[in-house]
């Protein structure tokens, strides 16, 4: 008789206790998930402008390398890999636009794939394999700056608030 009322207590508290460690967790994934403040949304936005402007340099050098903007610097494979790093780039842009902490982790993916193509393309050109103009060379290298500063700003967004917060107690 012992055992069968103390089932019910233990089976009540155990579901009282499950639904609290509920409550208490999906409270604590709360506060430990990326608040939307107003430096995170200025954040990401300003990761979604990098992209934006790496697009479109990328798009210049395809329509540059497919001889659709200016004549004579015309190389098709050149055009293809571009091609190729614009695609991944914008998937990289449109997953920006899911739960943190994806976004972020997208766009840095999309970022070193496009740091590794325009690096790779810098070893063609050293090579001698690929287009070696002037032009080539200038866009790749303005290219390569726009990358690093796209991977570098949310490191140094972070860092910037909680030095803040750090000099203010």
């Amino acid at each position: 008789m012992r055992a069968a009322s103390a089932k019910p207590d233990r089976a009540h508290g155990a579901t009282e206790g499950r639904k609290e460690g509920i409550a208490k967790d999906s409270a604590s994934d709360d506060k430990s998930s990326h608040p939307k403040t107003a430096h995170t949304v200025r954040s990401i936005w300003m990761v979604r402008s990098f992209l934006f402007v790496q697009i479109a340099i990328f798009l210049i050098l395809v329509l540059i390398h497919f001889g659709l903007l200016i004549g004579g610097y015309r190389h098709q494979s050149a055009g293809a890999t571009e091609s190729l790093i614009v695609a991944v780039l914008a998937l990289g842009l449109w997953a920006t636009w899911t739960p943190a902490p994806w976004n972020q982790r997208a766009a840095t993916a999309a970022q070193c794939f496009g740091t590794v193509g325009v690096l790779v393309g810098l070893l063609t050109i050293g090579l001698g394999i690929g287009p070696r103009t002037i032009l080539d060379l200038s866009l790749d290298l303005v290219l390569l700056l726009v990358l690093i500063a796209g991977l570098a700003y949310p490191l140094v967004a972070v860092r910037i608030p909680s030095q803040a917060r750090d000099g203010e107690r």
